[in-house]
């Protein structure tokens, strides 16, 4: 028998099993400014806590304004990021220089552009073809 978690405050999000076993959790995001409806952002884990674990993240980040839609974010600004905040303390200033160096002038100017919600393996095989 499942037990039954405690109900969730407004803004907390929604976190449930799905069907096929995995977990997904939703929050909203903000307001489409055209209708005025929520815009909700979906969550996935193979786990209950992993998926809590993702939306007290994303509610955090939108906390502090640093939360991205990710239908919006180009893998340019991903990649900027990711050096920034899981690179930069955990490697050699010149292995921290090489990355930024290989980002800046070889993957943003030929796929930077993409927006990670449309980034295909076939773009990755172009690229990598390409250099």
């Amino acid at each position: 028998m499942r037990v039954k978690r405690k109900k969730r405050s407004n803004g907390e999000g929604t976190i449930y099993q799905r069907p096929d076993g995995r977990w997904a959790a939703q929050i909203t995001i903000g307001y489409d400014p055209s209708t005025g409806k929520p815009k909700r952002q979906t969550f996935y884990g193979k786990t209950w806590a992993e998926v809590n674990e993702k939306i007290t993240k994303a509610r955090y980040e939108q906390q502090i304004g640093a939360f991205i839609e990710p239908n919006k974010i180009t893998l340019g600004e991903w990649l900027a990021t990711w050096l920034e905040s899981y690179k930069k303390m955990k490697v050699r200033p010149t292995t921290y220089e090489n990355y930024e160096y290989i980002i800046r002038v070889h993957i943003k100017p030929n796929i930077g552009f993409i927006p990670l919600r449309q980034l295909q393996a076939s773009d990755l095989q172009r690229f990598s073809q390409k250099c």
